[in-house]
């Protein structure tokens, strides 16, 4: 049931059921007063409270996110062990550290270095990876749209110095230019000397401008071919992530930077191979999440949560909701080397099968919620605007999606439990508390 036009009813005797359970067997007076302010006094004992609505649940593919010009980048591959294999790339231009540069009396290049700045961010278990680099053949345009699926034209030919393919993420150790001179710790690949020399002899007129730079040299695009290693999340833009080329001239022995800014377009690559009981999410079909559900960033899964029974309480003449709030544990013995999303997020469709946030849920005056809350082990939502405003008719879709906090930065994933509750721990359960009155 995608849309209002095809909600189908269900039989009278089925409505009477639901109605006389709500009011009669699972009526109770609420333990606080959130939300019963909104009514009267006088209606106070009307107001009934339930947690056994219907919830079906299951465990979909994420769509493909938007990630250009995002503020980190990830890169390298991981196994995740419940899902599957995971692999990050990365798609770049890169402009002049000042146009005009003379290379002087008989330049000659020396190396050229690639070098990304580390956040502090590792995920999966660290390993070595061989990395490969590749010189686009297709522009990237910084006014343009690109998503995580998007692939780009390159050439074939992989740009790093042969022998220097192979590194490991280290975020420890200081690079040391000097005594005096050092960086924090970064990934540096050295570039093969038909590029830096390809760079040194290229005319005047490819650096009297940025323009003209990147239309000779389209960009890179930087993965790992190995199939795990963890992944690392870089910030581009920190100054330090360059291309820088070495070289001397009959005076001196100087450097030069090809710069990553925030006038580079730049777009981030994402793919999933799911395994065991995720593996249809592979042909994008569906997961049963009646006991377990797992939400992963970097469009990986996102789980659907349907409420079936919702038209029924329209039968309830004037019934207001107080309060709507969707209670998902996470599940309990999860792995620990993977650690909890701090915050996940609701959305629904709206009539064009478009992904939408709840109402008010960019709103300061809404507190939706979503945090994890580690005492309970736990998320909760509060999704009582749009549960009103489905019954009025308002809101497309009896479902919404849970999805990541900062899924186009991260390859988190949380483990939860579904509406039949873990299986070793069935009273753990996702669940719907609902406080109305009538």
């Amino acid at each position: 049931m995608t849309s209002r036009q095809k909600r189908s009813g269900r039989p009278l005797e089925a409505a009477i059921f639901l109605l006389v359970s709500l009011l009669l067997v699972q009526c109770k007076k609420p333990t606080n007063d959130v939300g019963l302010g909104l009514q009267p006094e006088d209606d106070l004992l009307a107001i009934t409270k339930t947690d056994t609505l219907t919830i079906e649940a299951f465990n979909v593919l994420e769509d493909s996110l938007r990630t250009d010009e995002l503020s980190l980048s990830l890169l390298g591959n991981y196994i995740d062990e419940l899902t599957g294999p995971v692999r990050t790339s990365i798609y770049t231009q890169l402009r002049l550290e000042t146009p005009d540069i003379v290379f002087g009396d008989n330049p000659v290049a020396d190396s050229l270095v690639l070098s990304f700045t580390y956040t502090g961010d590792v995920y999966g278990q660290v390993a070595p990876q061989y990395f490969e680099v590749f010189e686009l053949t297709e522009s990237l345009d910084i006014d343009s749209a690109y998503y995580s699926g998007r692939d780009f034209e390159r050439d074939v030919v992989n740009l790093i110095e042969p022998g220097d393919e192979t590194h490991q993420f280290n975020l420890n150790d200081q690079i040391f230019f000097s005594e005096e001179d050092s960086v924090d710790a970064q990934l540096r690949m050295r570039l093969n000397m038909d590029l830096a020399n390809r760079f040194i002899t290229a005319g005047e007129e490819v650096y009297d401008s940025n323009e003209n730079f990147v239309d000779f040299f389209k960009g890179i695009y930087v993965r790992s071919a190995s199939g795990g290693g963890g992944v690392a999340t870089l910030n581009l833009l920190g100054g330090e992530s360059r291309m820088t080329l070495y070289y001397h001239n009959d005076a001196d022995t100087l450097s030069f930077d090809y710069t990553i800014n925030s006038l580079c377009a730049r777009t981030s690559r994402f793919d999933h191979s799911f395994n065991g009981s995720l593996s249809p999410l592979n042909q994008d079909g569906e997961v049963d999440g009646s006991n377990e559900l797992v939400v992963q960033a970097a469009a990986g899964a996102k789980a659907k949560v349907i409420f079936p029974h919702l038209d029924n309480f329209n039968a309830i003449e004037t019934r207001t909701v107080n309060k709507a709030e969707l209670i998902v544990p996470v599940q309990d013995g999860r792995d620990t080397r993977f650690g909890v999303q701090s915050l996940l997020f609701c959305l629904t469709e709206n009539e064009d099968g478009e992904p939408v946030s709840l109402p008010g849920q960019l709103s300061s005056l809404i507190d939706i919620d979503g945090d994890y809350d580690g005492v309970n082990n736990e998320y909760r939502f509060n999704i009582s605007r749009w549960f009103q405003d489905y019954l009025n008719g308002i809101a497309a879709v009896n479902f919404l999606y849970i999805v990541s906090n900062n899924a186009g930065v991260s390859v988190t994933r949380v483990q939860l439990n579904g509406p039949d509750g873990d299986v070793m721990d069935p009273d753990r359960k996702m669940r719907l508390e609902l406080t109305y009155s009538y």
